[in-house]
């Protein structure tokens, strides 16, 4: 405020008249002075400034936010650096410019006049009291009684945390201001403006200053039978997220799609179960990093620990289908079919949404063309110890019965001498034709064990490819969901 005052002046000049001399002596005022010792001479600080005690003392005051010193999401405290601008009128500090060498205004210590006892309602200053969170700086006091004080206050305030955002959220911290001893018609306060000053705020490298809004609020007490005026400025701050998704989210997205391609590395590697498990506990480490981050509340939870837990719960049922998927590969072993209907669900209906059908198509029309038996499957284990048991042999009456290129001949055994020779001869054709059976029993048998194990590593192949494509889907739209919602949903204040 403009400052015109004048503290020593020269008021009047004399001559002194002695034997032998004279001399001219110059008497200088301290006006300054003299206008303060003629204010404050019987001036009361602990009563209202007004000449009728029925009346009410306006004061109205601003907020200029200057810095962010820290916020305690854990203690949910907020700390904040302001300039305080409160004026009001002292009725008892008035005058004549003219009577005082024009001055129109003096500056004055607080504790020699009286201050209005604005005070920090949620103050949680352990340090100071919440009558003494402004400094004692000198007050401007103009000739017509204006008076304006401009003091820096530290202002150390509850704020209660909504962390439903984090990292994405905003914070909203009441300044809650008004007399602590004066009801309304003592004291009636309000705010210079609608919103509070932030040009002059320092950037803060966690938090943006959005506005301060201002709001005026009169409350009744019936105990007291009482109203007293409140103005409160609503501290909007938004978290800047760019840590948090550099060190956590961005993390979290690549270990997640690292844990979907479980499913598209092979079976034969023997390291699927493995990987799924290490990134299981890479994100559980996030997690716990998360957890520390945020203040611990149970009525909300934020959206990046929900989206940790479903990613940890979506590994977890990965490394689940992985096993299922190993079973499938390694079930041929056992020269076990695929069931029809598993055959139709998955080689079919599944190879079409992953794009595997032309694959799965040329593997069942061979099957067709080479279709194995079910009996060659059970007793290709037994083929090479019986393999006599296809000869066949009869003799009846001392006859041998031949079937040689279709035509059939006997031989009795009393009128050939010969006998034991054509004998041998047809037992060595028998034995010859036994090996060739057992040998194509053997073949086709171990085509069909063949064909069994293709077939089974095609249908985990096929379920893996659909498990990839079903999951990289379910992440995308939880992520989009997730982290959209401070978007679709903008979190609001409740003041």
């Amino acid at each position: 405020m403009p400052t015109n005052s004048a503290t020593t002046t020269p008021a009047s000049k004399t001559t002194s008249s002695t034997p032998g001399s004279t001399t001219d002596q110059y008497v200088f005022i301290d006006y300054g002075a003299k206008l303060i010792r003629d204010l404050l001479g019987n001036y009361e600080v602990s009563s209202r400034p007004v000449r009728n005690q029925s009346m009410t003392v306006n004061v109205t005051f601003d907020v200029v936010a200057y810095q962010l010193l820290s916020f305690a999401e854990k203690e949910q405290i907020l700390t904040l650096n302001v300039w305080m601008r409160i004026y009001w009128r002292d009725e008892l500090l008035t005058w004549d410019p003219n009577d005082y060498d024009g001055i129109k205004d003096i500056h004055i210590m607080p504790d020699r006049i009286w201050i209005p006892d604005l005070t920090l309602y949620n103050s949680v200053n352990d340090q100071k009291n919440a009558e003494d969170t402004f400094s004692k700086l000198s007050a401007t006091v103009q000739s017509n009684g204006a008076v304006g004080w401009l003091t820096p206050a530290l202002v150390v305030t509850f704020c209660k945390v909504d962390v439903s955002y984090f990292p994405f959220d905003q914070q909203f911290c009441p300044l809650i201001f008004g007399s602590w001893t004066y009801d309304q018609s003592g004291i009636d306060v309000y705010s210079v403006a609608d919103i509070g000053n932030t040009a002059q705020f320092e950037e803060n490298g966690e938090w943006d200053l959005v506005e301060m809004p201002a709001k005026r609020t009169v409350t009744y007490y019936k105990s007291l039978d009482a109203s007293y005026p409140t103005v409160t400025f609503t501290v909007h701050i938004r978290r800047r997220p760019l840590f948090y998704g550099y060190n956590l989210i961005l993390p979290c997205i690549l270990l997640t799609m690292l844990g979907i391609l479980v499913f598209y590395l092979p079976a034969e590697s023997g390291e699927k179960v493995s990987l799924a498990v290490t990134v299981l506990l890479a994100l559980s480490v996030f997690q716990l990093l998360v957890a520390d981050t945020i203040p611990p509340t149970s009525l909300s939870v934020p959206i990046m620990g929900a989206f940790f837990t479903a990613t940890i719960i979506l590994l977890s049922v990965t490394t689940f289908m992985t096993i299922i998927v190993l079973d499938c590969h390694f079930n041929g072993e056992h020269a076990r079919p695929v069931p029809h209907c598993l055959r139709v669900l998955v080689l079919i209906y599944m190879a079409k949404i992953v794009g595997l059908r032309a694959t799965t198509k040329r593997f069942l029309d061979s099957l067709k063309d080479q279709k194995y038996d079910v009996i060659a499957l059970e007793n290709v284990s037994s083929l090479n110890g019986d393999r006599h048991g296809t000869k066949k042999e009869k003799v009846e009456n001392g006859d041998i019965l031949q079937r040689s290129n279709g035509r059939q001949s006997s031989v009795d055994v009393k009128e050939d001498g010969k006998i034991h020779s054509r004998l041998t001869l047809v037992e060595l054709l028998q034995e010859i034709r036994a090996i060739r059976t057992a040998f194509v029993d053997q073949q086709k048998g171990t085509d069909s064990v063949e064909n069994v194990k293709k077939e089974w590593q095609l249908l985990a192949l096929v379920i893996d490819r659909f498990l990839l494509v079903s999951f990289l889907i379910i992440v995308i739209v939880l992520s989009v969901v997730v982290y959209l919602q401070p978007i679709i949903s903008p979190q609001t204040s409740d003041i």
